[in-house]
């Protein structure tokens, strides 16, 4: 618990303030766009904000960039960028001495990731809620976390070898996403139109969590 607090408060202190600029970002992105939804239209708010792009619309060429579902699962990405590489560099004496296993270290830092995945998609959930208290959805919430905890983690595996490619994978994996019609993708359900089971969303995020907790090694060399 220790280790998992002391690390928490140096991520924090690092991304606070690009967190807090990302969010207000998306909340005055949210808050506008709500205001300019016609009253009589029988769409919600989450549909314009998580649609995405749907099978139908790629089979008939009418792909459009879904630019909020962008800007919210990349967001995490730049709001990190190479936070923890940094904190691996720094912490790796210090933790030497205190014998601290690379493993309990990878679960302390996976325990930040789930955190900060939690709070983000907490916040802007209850943003959008507070917006269009016609429907709670608390399977887009589960969505809006798992989403980006997986490109977090998909991010922080790839930093390990480069960090442009660490930033540079997740925005590859949402690009092919939305114009890839591959019915197995497991990013499929992070868009709503594409009715897909968060399942294989969810299996593939720890997969990556379990892919990470063995592969970082917070000695390594950068």
């Amino acid at each position: 618990m220790g280790i998992f607090l002391n690390q928490w408060i140096k991520v924090w202190y690092e991304i606070r303030k690009r967190s807090l600029a990302w969010i207000i970002i998306l909340g005055l992105s949210i808050f506008l766009l709500k205001n300019n939804i016609p009253i009589t239209s029988k769409i919600h708010l989450v549909n314009y904000l998580f649609d995405g792009v749907s099978f139908k619309e790629i089979e008939l060429n009418m792909v459009r960039l879904p630019i909020f579902w962008l800007s919210y699962f990349y967001g995490i990405s730049l709001i990190l960028l190479d936070t923890f590489v940094q904190l691996n560099k720094t912490r790796a004496v210090v933790l030497r001495g205190m014998q601290v296993s690379a493993k309990k270290y990878n679960f302390s830092i996976l325990c930040i990731m789930n955190l900060l995945c939690f709070l983000y998609s907490g916040i802007i959930f209850w943003i959008i809620m507070a917006n269009d208290r016609k429907i709670i959805d608390y399977r887009l919430w589960l969505v809006m976390y798992l989403g980006t905890l997986f490109f977090i983690v998909v991010q922080n595996i790839f930093s390990k070898y480069n960090l442009i490619l660490g930033l540079i994978i997740p925005l590859i994996f949402l690009v092919l996403t939305i114009y890839i019609p591959w019915q197995q993708n497991p990013l499929n359900s992070l868009m709503l139109a594409r009715n897909s089971s968060v399942g294989l969303l969810a299996i593939s995020t720890v997969l990556v969590e379990v892919i990470f907790y063995y592969l970082n090694d917070y000695g390594e060399k950068y």
